[in-house]
């Protein structure tokens, strides 16, 4: 524990016990006190109790004198490939959460601090974000000398359906499109997943439905929202021949046109980037926030579906 002074009040930083099913559901209701509904247990035993080869997650509560949750927010722990193949620990701030009471105290300043504490008893030293770029965390994480490297994140609220072909379904099993998916690229750095079990578990066996879709060239990982097609990964058949954006993101259009349905992809790539520009996507500004100084300027592939 520690106490931290925010105005007028003293908080004590808590460690949440995930092994306790009540401080498990204060953390939920926190969450979704400040954002609204967000999975429930479900989406905490995906999203904390799961392993991705790098253990479970850590959490962490703000707790004012009347023993009020205030604020929150979990480290999820990853494994990260640098472009020489050495493989290291990194942690990515996921599910921070002020409540309005605490809001405008710079708390989320203090969770920073700690999850930078956390990854370093874990043996790490990267610290990841991801954010849009008009958050107010986009702000704190760039004051904690975070490195910004620029992302994209489209909709189309009301896909046109053109004359592209929708996509069809994919049959691939796992094992192969892990073993596509997980080629590295060269000069970049990525996540690490262990093995396939590992991969199936970030990209597959998500709270939301799963489906894999034949795209021009390769397939795509297709997360079901309540009314949107969430792109989670493309992944090509062959290495040597990496997918065109376009024809990628017109074909899901379509499908999700012919369902009615809107499509979100996030980028990081800047010719993802560009072609979701090119297709009449609505475009909000991201940042990947990196807190390691050896990493300044280093570059990142990363899936939507990697994201915490």
């Amino acid at each position: 524990m520690l106490t931290r002074s925010a105005g007028a009040v003293s908080l004590t930083r808590h460690r949440v016990d995930c092994s306790d099913a009540a401080e498990r559901q204060r953390y939920i209701a926190g969450v979704e006190a400040a954002f609204g509904a967000w999975g429930g247990e479900r989406r905490f035993a995906w999203a904390f109790d799961r392993s991705c080869g790098a253990g479970p997650a850590d959490l962490a509560v703000l707790v004012d004198p009347d023993g009020r949750w205030v604020a929150g927010s979990a480290v999820v722990p990853r494994l990260v490939r640098a472009p020489t193949g050495e493989v290291e620990r990194a942690g990515i701030i996921s599910s921070s959460w002020t409540l309005p009471e605490g809001r405008g105290r710079r708390l989320f300043s203090d969770l920073v601090d700690w999850s930078r504490e956390v990854v370093r008893e874990h043996g790490g030293s990267i610290v990841l974000a991801f954010v849009t770029e008009a958050n107010a965390s986009c702000r704190r994480l760039a004051a904690a000398g975070a490195d910004l490297i620029p992302t994209s994140y489209a909709l189309w609220e009301r896909p046109a359906d053109g004359e592209g072909a929708a996509p069809g379904v994919c049959t691939d099993p796992p094992s192969l499109l892990a073993e596509r998916a997980l080629r590295p690229v060269l000069g970049a750095h990525g996540f690490n997943y262990p093995d396939v079990d590992a991969w199936a578990g970030q990209l597959l066996a998500r709270p939301d439905p799963v489906d894999v879709v034949r795209v021009p060239g390769g397939a795509a990982v297709i997360e079901r929202g309540p009314d949107t097609d969430r792109l989670l990964a493309a992944i090509a058949d062959d290495p040597a021949g990496p997918l065109d954006p376009s024809a990628v993101i017109a074909t899901l259009l379509a499908g999700a046109a012919r369902r009615s349905r809107k499509l979100f992809a996030f980028a990081i790539d800047p010719a993802w980037q560009a072609a979701a520009r090119r297709l009449g996507a609505s475009i909000q500004a991201g940042r990947l926030c990196v807190l390691d100084d050896r990493r300044r300027g280093a570059p990142w592939t990363l899936a939507s579906g990697d994201r915490m």
